[in-house]
């Protein structure tokens, strides 16, 4: 398979039989006591670092488990230990010769070749070169194993491949959504062609992405032992209890994606920090307002079946202090399209005067809940006048050309500010923070629970006159 390159070496190997480590603590220095004293401990802020009792949690897994998902801490040295560790097993002995050991990082190739420089080539200083048979760009013998990283823009490359040992899958929850649903498919392959073994490692991102569906599995439909290495982990020895609790503080959203493992998206930069915050304070000031069922109340419903979750938000008017209150806000993966009919028809029986503001993209839908609540069907797109709240409950609108007018307006109801969100809305919330847009067109791919934001649209476009 590597063309006879591996067989060619005849250099002596000094890793033959050498332990990873020799556990001592106090050791600073090189030596030839255990591999990685051999090549040198992990460098943290200029600092030398032993190997952590805390990390053999890492280590064990490794070892005992065929397939392995870390959501870890940012700067926790999770990759780092990953990347020693599989060296480790190419120049202890000879059990992976001939065998290929695949790394998926990074969009583009020099940023995945950063990842194979960074995590196996520079381990080998000068005295330990001749390691290594061949070096490329993104691909190098190490011993006599094959290490070839692959750009997630390359994911198909690797199908066909054979021979695979490890597949290691760094920062998997920041690859676009369309190569996070391939890259299962992908690497699944290898779990049957090879018995190869799956190692994910990354920060959460998105609570929608990749990670996030992996870790709501059970442990019947999970194939991965998951391993959860936040902050707490590594206080005192990775990181220093002053400097996390000036991070806690200085930017709380930051601090719980970056280092407590908490799935918050992007910073999105369509309503500030501010302004959800304001959102978040009026919701605790008008948690307890009664949701009197004569109010005014204005739905959004943003139906996805088959192609995306459906989403209903309801809000309520408050008309003494001009707010408008989030009072409802649900989610629906791919449910019956009656299923969603006969849910707005209880919240229309719970709130009396209710109006539904509809995504008209699916015609279908919009007439089962014009028939459900016994009103004229003959409505089209080309009359505006059908969108009649003095005798309709039910309001289509098109959504694809007034969905820039739709986040406008909302945008301009959270600055006044106007819109209370109470803070068990938190999918709401997340939504709002990471919500990315150019020119008031969302970029849907870049936030977080996409379809609630558009069914908040919905709900608060009753308001524009308001």
């Amino acid at each position: 398979m590597f063309g006879g390159e591996a067989q060619e070496q005849n250099v002596s190997n000094p890793f033959l039989g050498k332990p990873f480590y020799c556990w001592d603590q106090k050791k600073l220095v090189k030596d030839t006591c255990c591999f990685n004293h051999m090549v040198g401990l992990p460098m943290k802020n200029g600092k030398v670092c032993p190997i952590y009792n805390w990390q053999t949690e890492i280590l064990d897994a490794i070892d005992n488990y065929q397939h392995l998902w870390i959501k870890k801490s940012r700067g926790i040295g999770a990759t780092t230990l990953v990347g020693r560790k599989i060296s480790h097993f190419c120049v202890t002995d000879d059990k992976l010769a001939n065998q290929s050991i695949f790394i998926v990082a990074g969009t583009r190739e020099d940023g995945a070749n950063r990842i194979k420089e960074k995590y196996f080539k520079n381990l080998f200083s000068n005295e330990y070169k001749n390691i290594m048979v061949r070096d490329k760009y993104t691909e190098m013998i190490l011993n006599k194993t094959l290490i070839k990283v692959f750009p997630t823009k390359q994911l198909k490359d690797m199908r066909g491949e054979s021979d695979v040992a490890f597949v290691i899958v760094d920062e998997a929850d920041f690859f676009d959504k369309k190569e996070q649903d391939e890259l299962p498919f992908v690497i699944k392959a290898f779990e049957e062609k090879s018995n190869a073994k799956i190692i994910m490692v990354s920060t959460p991102n998105k609570p929608d992405g990749l990670f996030a569906t992996i870790e709501k599995q059970t442990e019947e439909e999970c194939s991965y032992h998951r391993l959860y290495m936040g902050y707490e982990k590594g206080l005192g020895t990775i990181y220093d209890p002053i400097w996390i609790a000036k991070e806690k503080v200085k930017d709380p959203t930051f601090f719980e994606r970056e280092y407590n493992l908490k799935y918050m998206g992007g910073v999105g930069n369509v309503f500030s920090a501010q302004a959800v915050n304001i959102a978040l304070e009026l919701g605790d000031q008008f948690k307890d307002y009664p949701e009197y069922p004569d109010s005014i109340y204005h739905a959004g419903v943003d139906p996805g079946f088959g192609s995306s979750k459906t989403a209903i938000v309801v809000s309520q008017w408050i008309p003494e202090y001009r707010c408008i209150k989030v009072v409802y806000a649900e989610e629906f993966d791919r449910p019956n399209p009656n299923h969603i009919v006969d849910e707005c028809f209880r919240l229309m029986q719970l709130y009396n005067s209710i109006y539904f503001w509809c995504d008209m993209s699916n015609a279908g839908f919009i007439t089962e809940m014009k028939t459900q609540f016994d009103e004229d069907l003959s409505w089209r797109d080309e009359d505006r006048s059908y969108v009649n709240p003095d005798n309709m409950q039910v309001l289509p609108i098109n959504f694809g050309t007034e969905h820039k007018a739709l986040l406008s307006h909302l945008y301009q109801k959270f600055n006044k500010p106007m819109v209370a969100v109470p803070r068990k809305f938190d999918k709401l919330e997340i939504a709002l923070r990471s919500a990315q847009a150019t020119e008031y067109s969302l970029d849907k791919d870049e936030t977080s629970y996409d379809d609630l934001l558009d069914a908040l649209r919905l709900a608060i476009w009753g308001y524009r006159n308001i």
